[in-house]
Order: C-alpha cells, then sequence, then structure tokens
C-alpha cells in the first residue's frame, strides 16, 4: 500500500461503495455493499498507510467483521411511524433488500428509495401514495420481486413502471385502493405469480391478462366487474377470488351470436395476424411504435385465433374449474360459472358457443 495507491474514487462512500486504484500492479479494486461506517475507518487506514504516517501509539479504528444478525439488519427496515422515519438528507442503507414504510402518511414513493439498487422487496402499504412515478433510472428497481401498495389512494397504475418490472415482479399488491383500469401493460409482466387487486373500482379486467402465464393466485373480490375476458381460460391458477362483484345473471346473457357483423379485415390487421401466428421475432427499430403497441393489443377469439377489430364480443358461462389446479382454491359467490366475454372471428368460433 505504502506509495501504490493511485486514486480512491469515494463519491459514493454513503452507500457503501468506493474503488481504489493500485499504482503496481495496476488495477481497480471495487467495494461494494459496504457498511459506510467501515469504509470510512478502511479508507483512513489506507490514507494514512499510503503516506508511511507512524500511528504513534495512537488507538487505531478497527474494522469489525459484521455478524450475520448485523448482515440480515442491514439488508431490511421496518418504520412504522413518520418518527422512525430518516430525515431530509439521510440515505438509506444502500444494502436494503427488504424495505416496509407503514402508516407515515406518505403521498409518493420517496426518491431516496429510487437509489436502493439490491431491493427486493417494497412494502408500502397503509399510506396515502395517490400517485406512483414515470420515469425512472435503469437501475432503479432492477431486482424488484415483491411490490406491496395496499390501502393507499391510488386511482391508477403507471404502465411504465409496470414495464420497467416486468421481468423481476412476481408479487404485486395494490388492494384497498380507488383504481378503475388496470392498464394493459400489466399482461406483460412474465414473471407475475400473484396479482390482487380486491377492493377497488375494477368494471374490467385487460383482455389479454391470460398472457400471464407464470400467474398462479387472482384476487379481483370487491370490484365491479360484470364478466370475465375470455384469455382467463388460457391461465392455470392456485387460487382464484372473483366474489363480491356485480357479474351479469347468466340466464340474462345474449343468445348464439351470428356472423353477419364481421366484415372483410384491414390488411394491418391481417398482418398483424400473421405476425402473431408466426411467432415472427422484431426489434424497436424494425417497427414504428404505434404498430408495436397494435400488436400488443390482440384478442384471442374462442377458436384461438388471434383477432384486433374484425371479430363480435359475445357473452356465456364460464366453469372456474376450467382455469384451476386440480388443488386450487375457488372463492365465488354462489355459482362458479361466471360470465365470460369471448371474441367470435369464424364458423369455427361458433362451435364453442353454447346453444
Amino acid at each position: 500500500v505504502k506509495n501504490n495507491v493511485d486514486k480512491v474514487f469515494s463519491k459514493f462512500v454513503v452507500e457503501g461503495k468506493c474503488t481504489v486504484r493500485f499504482k503496481d500492479p495496476p488495477l481497480d479494486v471495487s467495494i461494494k455493499k459496504a457498511d459506510p461506517l467501515q469504509l470510512k475507518i478502511l479508507l483512513n487506514l489506507l490514507k494514512h498507510c499510503h503516506a508511511n504516517e507512524d500511528f504513534g501509539g495512537r488507538n487505531v479504528p478497527l474494522i469489525s467483521a459484521i455478524t450475520t444478525k448485523q448482515l440480515s439488519l442491514s439488508r431490511q427496515m421496518t418504520i412504522k411511524s413518520r418518527a422512525q422515519y430518516p430525515a431530509i438528507g439521510k440515505q438509506f442503507p444502500s444494502s436494503l433488500e427488504r424495505l416496509t414504510i407503514n402508516s407515515c402518511e406518505l403521498k409518493r414513493i420517496d426518491s431516496r428509495i429510487y437509489n436502493l439498487y439490491n431491493l427486493k422487496s417494497l412494502h408500502l402499504g397503509f399510506n396515502k401514495i395517490s400517485i406512483l412515478p414515470e420515469k425512472l433510472n435503469p437501475k432503479c428497481f432492477s431486482s424488484l420481486n415483491e411490490l406491496h401498495l395496499l390501502h393507499n389512494q391510488l386511482v391508477e397504475i403507471s404502465p411504465t413502471l409496470l414495464l420497467k418490472l416486468k421481468n423481476t415482479l412476481g408479487c404485486l399488491d395494490i388492494s384497498h385502493n380507488e383504481i378503475t383500469v388496470l392498464p394493459d401493460a400489466i399482461c406483460e409482466m412474465n414473471q407475475l405469480r400473484s396479482l390482487n387487486c380486491s377492493y377497488n373500482k375494477l368494471s374490467v379486467l385487460p383482455k389479454n391478462i391470460g398472457w400471464l402465464r407464470s400467474l398462479r393466485e387472482l384476487r379481483i373480490s370487491n370490484n365491479n366487474l360484470t364478466h370475465i375476458p375470455g384469455s382467463v381460460k388460457k391461465l392455470c391458477l392456485c387460487h382464484v377470488n372473483f366474489s363480491s362483484n356485480n357479474f351479469t345473471e347468466i340466464n340474462a346473457m345474449e343468445n348464439k351470436p351470428t356472423l353477419s357483423g364481421l366484415s372483410v379485415s384491414s390488411l394491418r390487421e391481417c398482418a398483424a395476424i400473421s405476425v402473431i401466428k408466426n411467432k415472427v421475432k422484431y426489434a424497436d427499430d424494425d417497427i414504428p411504435k404505434i404498430l408495436q403497441h397494435y400488436l400488443k393489443t390482440s384478442n384471442w377469439s374462442a377458436c384461438g385465433r388471434p383477432c384486433f377489430e374484425n371479430y363480435i364480443a359475445f357473452k356465456c358461462g364460464f366453469d372456474l374449474h376450467c382455469a384451476i389446479d386440480t388443488t386450487g382454491e375457488i372463492v365465488v359467490d354462489g355459482s362458479l360459472i361466471v360470465p365470460m366475454e369471448i371474441a367470435v372471428c369464424c364458423h369455427k368460433c361458433l362451435r364453442f358457443c353454447p346453444p
């Protein structure tokens, strides 16, 4: 170390990170996820050793080994009141993996939380959050697996945030809010296993919610649903709760549809159907954004073919047993047959419609 340190990059020492550049051999040593206090002690000792200073009997601060308990505490934090909340200017520990902030009257997500790049679980229930971020830096929430926003004042969910989390988030709890619509972006969350939207004001579900192939738990009780989308039949759930909704009476639904309302599909729709059926891969630069969005709005007809504009919506009864695992649990009011809206695009679809 003596006269061998070229430079020390300590800008992020408060986050437990720094880089030490040595002369011989020429290499950089990066330190991450360190305790900020211990890291400052280390850099101070390094400074004295580099200058070949004699401590002359002075007490040298020691860098203590971190115990398992300390390591666990540095990775999780629970705040249950405003008195426990970090003061302005003070950062959350950068090593946090689980953060719980309840009953602190937060109106939005604290910007300091966006710097917790190791965060895997975030609980922000029982606050007053009404808006979610639209723009996030690339590292933000890159490892987040659980997001709990229950008992807040949300009226909508940011599609930008959902797309940001689509490859990592496994559990989303947005129950007990004022949400009226779930954005279509939620259907692109590849890793989502549990979705709780109970006690909101939802009148419809995204028509492509069946794209959530990893989904195992779906809770949408106490909403204003009149029917469920046809894509639900593609799911294989372990738990489903559709209780306390406004489902249409099965007897009151329409008769078997006719195809007289269909027309010739547009060239755009034909091309989009071909792209999806043949699983054509494309990059963002290959086609305009507006067409990329169009491809994501496809509806799956009763015969299994994707359709966009040229189809007839038809409501029929659906047995929830068809969308749940043999050992799964179903919670509904009364009958397990619930209204489902399916798309009819051709004569083949009519075979799947009850007489």
